[in-house]
């Protein structure tokens, strides 16, 4: 107790300044434009003891991308050595919101997905994502000195809001369970799982009572708009512009994805019937930031409240030991099956594409995790 809380924020502009691929998809897309504009967030959080002594820290990174690879916290964190005094550099972590229409920042897509398209186009109008990931870095460190620079005395208050957002995608037949499949059929069971429409919120405050920012965790990837030939934030793009606009354009607003393994903006009961149209188009990534805004709105008034500083702060990093899943015997010999029954009609796998292509590289998984598992 008598702990005094610190908290900065920053956030940065991270679209690319050129053509690039988009990851998400199995098929190859290079963007054409962006719809809006895709950003990272950063939360610098300190406690300091009575006379002054740190506690804890941490410095929480949001990025509308489709994930966070290793590379990108190993660079940052080499990139930020010695450049915060005192800074534990495994207390920078990172998350991203599972958006479908943000640049790939590895290129092992390419030959895995037989990308080719990009080959075409210049480096004047191409950023390969090499480029974009150095790009990122020389962003996600300037964002990071200044929320830690911009630390003041803090105050914190917790709310749980709702929005419908995330369905469970996965259909179950009286034989089977499948993505995103029809329900209208005579053998049609139910959804596999339930839906998840909380909306848990933190909501960070100056001595002063003004919000500062806020962190929005939604169980739901920002996917309406996933096969788009564009860059785009999807809905939490919408939902941090409708946030500032109904509250303050000062405020920072930061996304959290919640354990979402099969929620997906596509309500599959109702798909295709009335306003349910509009769940893979602008129209309804536009009303799903509107649900979630309304969320944070919604509880607003209570959250300022309940504001406090006096809080206990931990923050505890490990290392943790995941062994990998095994493929069986009977797993190899379905891919070899059915990879030799998928190349009858090819003369190279870089001749695959759509469906066939979804094929092959189901079986190559399968082939490649047989390879690892022999070799640990």
């Amino acid at each position: 107790t008598n702990n005094k809380l610190l908290a900065g924020w920053s956030s940065v502009d991270i679209t690319p300044t050129k053509k690039v691929s988009i990851h998400g998809q199995y098929h190859e897309r290079i963007s054409k434009g962006v719809h809006d504009p895709i950003y990272a967030t950063v939360l610098a959080i300190e406690s300091k003891s009575e006379d002054g002594l740190p506690n804890e820290q941490a410095i929480m990174i949001s990025c509308d991308l489709v994930g966070i690879e290793k590379v990108i916290l190993d660079k940052l964190r080499g990139k930020m050595s010695g450049k915060i005094k005192d800074l534990d550099l495994s207390k920078i972590l990172a998350f991203a919101i599972h958006t479908h229409t943000a640049p790939c920042v590895l290129a092992d897509n390419f030959d895995r997905l037989n990308w080719a398209e990009w080959k075409n186009l210049s480096q004047d109008e191409y950023m390969h994502p090499d480029e974009y990931l150095e790009f990122l870095i020389e962003k996600l460190e300037k964002a990071v000195i200044h929320a830690w620079n911009s630390r003041r005395p803090s105050k914190v208050s917790i709310e749980l809001g709702h929005a419908v957002v995330g369905h469970c995608r996965r259909t179950v037949f009286d034989d089977r369970a499948v993505m995103y499949a029809s329900p209208e059929t005579a053998n049609f069971v139910g959804l596999e799982g339930p839906s998840d429409h909380g909306v848990e919120l933190m909501y960070f405050w100056n001595e002063e009572d003004k919000l500062t920012g806020v962190i929005v965790n939604v169980a739901c990837p920002a996917q309406v708009v996933e096969s788009m030939d564009v860059i785009s934030a999807d809905y939490f793009g919408a939902a941090r512009r409708k946030i500032k606009e109904r509250v303050s354009e000062d405020v920072y607003v930061l996304p959290q994805i919640a354990p979402a393994g099969d929620q997906s903006p596509r309500d599959l009961i109702r798909r295709g019937k009335s306003e349910n149209n509009m769940f893979n188009n602008f129209e309804g990534m536009e009303e799903l930031g509107f649900r979630v805004a309304d969320a944070v709105v919604k509880k607003y008034e209570n959250a300022r409240k309940k504001a406090q500083s006096d809080l206990v702060f931990f923050h505890n990093v490990e290392d943790i030991y995941l062994p990998i899943r095994k493929v069986t015997q009977g797993e190899v010999e379905w891919a070899r099956k059915n990879y030799d029954e998928l190349m009858k009609n090819y003369h190279s796998e870089n001749e695959l594409y759509g469906g066939d292509l979804v094929k092959l590289v189901d079986c190559r998984a399968i082939f490649l995790r047989k390879e690892v598992q022999e070799k640990v």
